[in-house]
Formats: C-alpha cells, sequence, structure tokens
C-alpha cells in the first residue's frame, strides 16, 4: 500500500502489518518534501482477532487523532475523561476523578484530626483510652463490690454460715438436696424417723448452723449419721443447713419425740 504524504505524526503502528508500503515522500511532520497539500493517506493495517486476521484501513487522520488504529474508537471513554496516556498490553489507563463524597470525607478526616488530637491530649473535652479504661474498671469494681455484699463467697466459719443460713433461696435449693439423701431418715417435713426430728428445740449436738455443718460434714458414726464431705460440696452442705434451719418450729403432725437437750431461741 502506498503511504506517499501520510500523516503518521502519533500514530501508534504497532501489530500493523506495512509489508510491501510505500513510505516514500513522508517525513515525521506529515508534509510531503515538494511542499504540496496532500489528501489523507489510507493505510492497511492488520490486526489477529478472534475470527483471525481482520483488516482494516484507516486514514491518517485517524492515527492523527488517537483513534486505535484497529478498531477505530476513540482513546477516551465517550464522556471527556482523559487518558493518562499509558497503555500496556491493550490496557488503557483512565485518569477519572474521585467520586465528590469521597474526597468531601477524605478533607473531613483531614479538618477532624487536629481537632480530635486538641480535645483528648490538650483540653480534655474528651476521655482518653487510659482514662475511659480506668472509669470502666472502676464501675466494675463497684458492680463485683455489690453482688459479693448481696451474694457472699461460700466459707465454714460461723458468721457466714449464720448469712448463708438465713437465705431464703439456699433453703430452696437444700430442700431439693433433702428430699434426695435426708428424708428416709429424718422424714419428708423433717418429723423424725430412724433419725431425730429436725423440727423441735431438742437438739442431740446443738442447733448452730456451724455445728448442723459439722455434723454433715462428718457425720455421726455410732448414731447411724453418715459422713456427706464426699458426696456433697461445701455449698450443698450449706443449702442444707438453711434448709434445716429453716424448718425449725413447723412441728409437722406424727413428730418423733424429742431427743437430746432443749435449746432455746
Amino acid at each position: 500500500s502506498s503511504l506517499s504524504g501520510a500523516d503518521l505524526s502519533g500514530a501508534d503502528l504497532s501489530g500493523a502489518d506495512l509489508s510491501g508500503a510505500d513510505l516514500s515522500g513522508t517525513d515525521e511532520s506529515g508534509a510531503d518534501p515538494s511542499g504540496s497539500l496532500v489528501a489523507p493517506a489510507v493505510v492497511t493495517l492488520r490486526a489477529a482477532g478472534a475470527d483471525g486476521e481482520a483488516v482494516r484501513e484507516a486514514s491518517s487522520a485517524d492515527l492523527a487523532h488517537d483513534r486505535d488504529p484497529v478498531t477505530g474508537l476513540d482513546d477516551g471513554d465517550g464522556d471527556g475523561h482523559l487518558l493518562t496516556g499509558h497503555r500496556y498490553d491493550g490496557i488503557k489507563e483512565y485518569d477519572n476523578p474521585m467520586p465528590r463524597w469521597w474526597v468531601g470525607l477524605f478533607w473531613l478526616t483531614i479538618v477532624f484530626s487536629p481537632v480530635y488530637a486538641l480535645a483528648v491530649h490538650r483540653f480534655d473535652w474528651l476521655t482518653d483510652y487510659d482514662g475511659h479504661l480506668a472509669a470502666q474498671t472502676a464501675d466494675l469494681d463497684a458492680v463485683r463490690e455489690a453482688y459479693a455484699s448481696a451474694n457472699p463467697a461460700f466459707a465454714d466459719d460461723p458468721a457466714t454460715l449464720a448469712i448463708y443460713a438465713a437465705n431464703a433461696d439456699n433453703a430452696v435449693a437444700g430442700a431439693a438436696t433433702y428430699a434426695a439423701l435426708c428424708a428416709a431418715c429424718h422424714g419428708d417435713k423433717g418429723q423424725g424417723l430412724i433419725g431425730p426430728n429436725l423440727t423441735d428445740d431438742f437438739w442431740l449436738h446443738r442447733e448452730a448452723p456451724e455445728d448442723i455443718y459439722a455434723v454433715l460434714k462428718n457425720g455421726v458414726l455410732e448414731k447411724g449419721m453418715p459422713a456427706w464431705e464426699a458426696a456433697l460440696s461445701d455449698e450443698e452442705r450449706g443449702q442444707l443447713v438453711a434448709f434445716v434451719t429453716s424448718i425449725r418450729g413447723t412441728d409437722p403432725p406424727g413428730a418423733k419425740a424429742p431427743q437430746g437437750d432443749k435449746v432455746d431461741g
């Protein structure tokens, strides 16, 4: 094909088949050496496509306006957005602006940063991490202390056992254990069967919570009372103490005759 007088400035002819093309009479500016004006030349370009070799005739005007020499499409995106001029393996890099909402958030963070720094580190308008952590820790400690006061940890000292035995919830919990392990000897209401009556004011081994707890823990083997130290936890024995204390003075029908010494109170 003849390219005589063609303006090839800025043309991308990579991949073009120019074999046999007559390039005489052209220079880089596209002007004919003789100075005469010539009509735009037609260049036959070949590029491999999906259907084989596609052939398109591109004018020098196409090449001058940066149109794709094979597809004939403008390198712009059709919306007036420009390209950076970079091309890699047929991939063109656009120079589109960021969305306005994104740019707005970006500038907002820049304005907010010094305000936040001054509020935290200079004027104490906001609580920093250490201050917030200290306040939350103090609140948590107060909650723990209040809970510990209302629900003391179990201990077998007289003072704690007295508080534990007076708790109605502990008595309810101890009732289930009593029905399962103690009712066979002491009766379902504590009226006494093989074992003594637990509802009157007469006691074989004293009647204070710590005395009842000791009998439950160590047993009275010579009287047939087993030791429950291995079978029951400390708290379960404490719940039994609360239940036995709660049924004192109930005087159920069919109660067994008193045994032991009378204890007032």
